[in-house]
Formats: structure tokens, C-alpha cells, sequence
């Protein structure tokens, strides 16, 4: 039994385009896989190359553009809001804020960062607070009185 040139390059570019996309973290030639995987096929069936180009091409774009809508939806990261979108809103404290020490609250479903807007305040677990203004990563909070 002989094995053509053509079947060793397409094996050859499988494993390659397969190594390529299990080492990145984003999809980058999963297509190029099935691709040559159908090109590997054609070339153990006898087909000739151009046939084999053609068909690697053609079911590479296929893949490509049918899975585009699948992979441009979980690559998208999830935005957070701005800065000032969360000055003014009331949050709830899911980790203590303690003089000293830098806590968790939970503002329109986001955790962030937070100190007492007076450095002597402390805040327990549950407890509503208001959002008076964000430094750098840190949202500095006060007591929520309900009026």
C-alpha cells in the first residue's frame, strides 16, 4: 500500500491547525480542522488535488460562517457599567466594609470595591448603602436612610 504526498499534507495539516487551536483560548482554526479533515477523506478516496484544495477552501469558509454567530456571541465580554453609572444607586454590602479595611458591595447586580465615604464607617453584610461617588476602582459608600 503506498500513501500519496497529498494524504501525509493533509494529515500533516490537521494535527497542525489542531495544535493551533488547542493551544490559543480563542477559536482560531477550528474551520481549518474540518477543512482538512474533508480534504484528508478525499485524498485516502484518490480524488485529485485541485478537487481537495477546493473542497479544504470551500468547507473551511462553510464552517467559518456558520459557526460566526455562535462565536461572536461568546466572545463578547460582558460590559460594565461606567463610572458614574452607579454614583447615586443604592446597593446592598456582601462583604463587610470595616474602618480599615475595603469591602463588597452589590450595585445593579455588579459587586464592586467599597469604602465609607468617612473613613470611621463600617457596614455589615445586607445592609443598604448609597453610592456618593467612585474613586479609581473603589465605590464610596454611605448609609441608606429611607426618608
Amino acid at each position: 500500500m503506498t500513501v500519496s504526498l497529498d494524504l501525509i499534507f493533509w494529515i500533516v495539516a490537521t494535527v497542525i491547525f489542531g495544535i493551533a487551536e488547542g493551544v490559543t483560548v480563542a477559536v482560531v482554526s477550528i474551520w481549518f480542522v474540518v477543512g482538512s479533515l474533508v480534504a484528508v477523506v478525499l485524498a485516502a478516496l484518490g480524488v485529485p488535488v485541485g478537487f481537495q484544495v477546493l473542497a479544504f477552501v470551500a468547507v473551511s469558509a462553510g464552517t467559518l460562517m456558520g459557526f460566526r454567530r455562535f462565536i461572536i456571541k461568546s466572545d463578547k465580554k460582558a460590559e460594565l457599567p461606567k463610572a458614574d453609572d452607579v454614583v447615586s444607586q443604592v446597593g446592598v454590602v456582601v462583604e463587610p466594609i470595616k474602618p480599615t479595611q475595603v469591602g463588597q458591595v452589590k450595585v445593579d447586580g455588579v459587586v464592586w470595591s467599597a469604602r465609607g465615604l468617612d473613613p470611621d464607617d463600617s457596614f455589615e453584610t445586607g445592609e443598604r448603602v448609597i453610592v456618593c461617588k467612585r474613586e479609581g476602582i473603589f465605590c464610596i459608600v454611605e448609609k441608606y436612610d429611607v426618608v
